[in-house]
């Protein structure tokens, strides 16, 4: 369809032709919105990238205005709730046209969450134009329609993706929703009281949007809710209860204000939503709490709810401890799960070591062969980490000794790869083995008996002391050399280009033969790194300037969100894990510009990056004349990143900071190991 006065909404309110591409907005009425200036959404379609199976995906296409009387740009960024609203709109889209929910059912939003990079919202000189690549997931349906659904949003801008959300609802038919909450009014009585300072809480230029006055008593943080019924956007068409959007943007303005950052840019939320905020009832807004944060300092909270009252915090908690429960059952009473971690004293088992110890409730085994994390009692394991003959700094993630995990008084068990008679009986009582160990480089023999048949000898003991679930950190180096491109592994072939990636293949084979998980990252970084950054530094320092613009993208993860997505794969129910093989990786990649001016600043003196933009021919001499391996610099000119949302979505797991907001917590971390460099 190519505009709206073409569309034509049966009574029963189907869904126009898939991947209509219209150009003015979808019809008000499929948003939930009164005012056709405050609909944002432009078409949707079936999303032509899902698999077969994937029938539930959705692409859904919106602008963004350069101007608005609430959601106005500023400092050169659009305003984040704009990207909220446009992810509430989409679900309610769906519901009406792909799954057939009529026009006037009332929704309850349950949650909503979103985290975001500053790219996403940078404004230019035309509206913006966003696609929402949108999975419905737990999707209960009663008759022709449903109940209630969440739904997963990867937001695309310009052929990346910068942003992700999720949020869920239930609908209730009118008759319902009148007996739920009678016949209450859709106006209140009460006179909103006086606004606090539109500069403190950033309504400077907007003062009729404050929400927020002065709590009549009580801590400084807390305020009193303005409720305004005649405002035109927060209450676009009349309802019985105080909209989300008011209560999202008390939340926001909350922030603002006990941080002292009224210029502050949002990016990212995430809320829970439990009642009612009633119309003609006072309300509190209470400030966010302030947190630690590693490295010092502290960071805000905030409490805010759509539709009802409810609790919001920073999109950085793990994976939702609700969610995460081992694939056990036992016939009398439940007991604490056994993990046991391979390579616990290297750099990601060390991670993953000490997440699980965070996380409490489990019980640890570490499995050794050399030193003992620091803590335990026993000696150590083997390490894992990437494959350099491959891919230099490139190949999966760092590897070398990492800081060990610090887990007091947990079981450490001695026991060789390489020597299959010593893994006898090390996983009789384990539930959940997390396999993290490998060697990486040496002589292909020692990459062979570590690697494959050393895992194939871990898995068959696994098999035989009926172990739930194997989770095993592979690498992307698997692949081989290319480009790749929001690649998932469904769609690619392994081709391994060395003998360490060859064998770690092999161990793949023998973890997904026994019913196991793999996880496959590109770049990790993080306190114990002893590959990535070090090897880009000497990279750096060998070149005198940048090379084809450093145009290409890569996927990075923190060691941090790698463990606590290794420890999720492996407590997840089984319903929950819709593939064996996932990508680990941020959803967003960061740009070989942007990772390499990060390690710039803490790798020392350096040639200037603006000095010459060399060819990839010329970059690899300088490399060989400095003794340098190449391989290095085909991931750094080419694009390496993987779709890794699949792994967020099914282990319900929010990503956490971005790379530069990541960075930034391990800048000093890296400047003292790059010292001797």
């Amino acid at each position: 369809m190519s505009s709206l006065t073409a569309l034509r909404i049966p009574a029963h309110h189907s869904a126009p032709a898939a991947n209509c591409l219209l150009t003015t907005t979808v019809p008000r009425e499929y948003v939930h919105r009164a005012a056709v200036s405050e609909v944002l959404l432009t078409g949707w379609g079936p999303d032509p990238l899902a698999g077969r199976d994937q029938s539930d995906s959705y692409v859904v296409r919106a602008q963004w205005p350069r101007g608005h009387s609430l959601f106005a740009p500023a400092g050169g960024y659009q305003d984040p709730l704009l990207l909220i609203e446009s992810v509430r709109q989409t679900g309610a889209l769906l519901a009406h046209s792909e799954y057939g929910v009529p026009f006037g059912h009332q929704f309850l939003m349950w949650d909503m969450s979103f985290i975001a990079t500053p790219e996403a919202l940078v404004t230019s000189p035309v509206p913006t134009e966003v696609e929402l690549r949108t999975v419905c997931r737990d999707v209960v349906r009663r008759g022709r329609t449903i109940a209630s659904m969440r739904y997963e949003v990867s937001v695309w801008r310009d052929g990346v993706p910068l942003a992700t959300a999720s949020a869920a609802f239930s609908c209730t038919s009118p008759a319902v929703h009148r007996r739920l909450r009678g016949e209450r009014p859709t106006t209140s009585d009460r006179t909103p009281p006086p606004a606090v300072d539109p500069a403190v809480v950033g309504r400077s230029s907007a003062p009729g949007n404050v929400v927020l006055a002065p709590a009549p008593a009580g801590p400084g943080d807390r305020w009193e809710l303005r409720v305004d019924t005649e405002h035109p956007i927060f209450f676009d068409h009349p309802v019985d209860h105080v909209p989300g959007m008011v209560l999202l943007e008390s939340a926001r303005q909350a922030a603002h204000a006990v941080t002292g950052l009224p210029d502050a840019l949002v990016l990212g939320m995430a809320s829970t939503f439990e009642r009612y905020a009633e119309l003609d009832a006072p309300l509190l807004d209470r400030g966010p709490r302030r947190t630690p944060r590693r490295g010092g300092g502290t960071s805000p909270s905030t409490s805010s709810a759509p539709s009802r009252t409810g609790r919001s915090s920073p999109p950085t908690s793990p994976c939702a401890p609700a969610r995460a429960e081992p694939a056990i059952t036992t016939t009398r009473r439940a007991r604490v799960p056994t993990i046991m971690i391979t390579g616990a004293a290297g750099f990601i088992g060390g991670h993953v070591a000490r997440e699980a110890e965070r996380r409490g409730g489990l019980s640890l085994r570490l499995m050794s062969h050399r030193r003992p994390p620091a803590g335990a009692a026993g000696a150590g394991p083997a390490t894992a980490g990437p494959d350099p003959a491959t891919a230099g700094p490139g190949s999966g993630w760092g590897h070398g000794h990492g800081p060990g995990a610090v887990v007091p008084g947990h079981r450490t068990v001695r026991a060789d790869l390489s020597d299959p008679g010593s893994l006898r009986g090390v996983c009789e009582g384990v539930d959940v083995l997390l396999h993290c160990a490998s060697q990486i480089g040496g002589t292909p023999e020692a990459n062979e008996a570590v690697n494959a048949r050393g895992t194939a000898a871990l898995m068959a003991e696994a098999r035989r002391a009926g172990v739930s679930r194997v989770v095993y950190l592979s690498t992307a180096s698997v692949y081989g050399r290319g480009a790749f491109r929001a690649a998932r592994p469904e769609d690619l072939v392994r081709n391994p280009g060395s003998p360490t990636s060859g064998s770690r293949a092999r161990a793949e084979d023998a973890v997904l033969a026994a019913g196991g998980v793999v996880l496959r990252p590109h770049l990790v970084l993080g306190d114990g790194d002893r590959w990535v950054v070090p090897s880009l530094a000497r990279i750096l320092r060998a070149l005198p300037g940048t090379v084809e613009g450093w145009a290409a993208r890569t996927s990075v993860i923190t060691a941090q969100d790698l463990a606590r997505l290794l420890l999720g794969a492996g407590l997840a129910p089984a319903g929950d894990l819709t593939a064996s093989v996932y990508h680990a990786a941020h959803p967003v990649p960061v740009t070989v510009r942007t990772l390499l001016g990060a390690v710039a600043a803490v790798a020392g003196p350096a040639a200037d990056p603006a000095a010459e933009d060399l060819t990839a021919v010329r970059a690899r001499e300088l490399l060989a004349a400095r003794g340098i391996a190449a391989q290095g610099l085909d991931m750094l000119t080419s694009d390496h990143w993987f779709d890794s949302d699949p792994v967020w979505r099914d282990l319900r797991c929010t990503p956490g900071p971005d790379f530069e907001a990541a960075f930034k917590e391990l800048a000093e971390g890296y400047r003292r190991a790059l010292l001797d460099i």
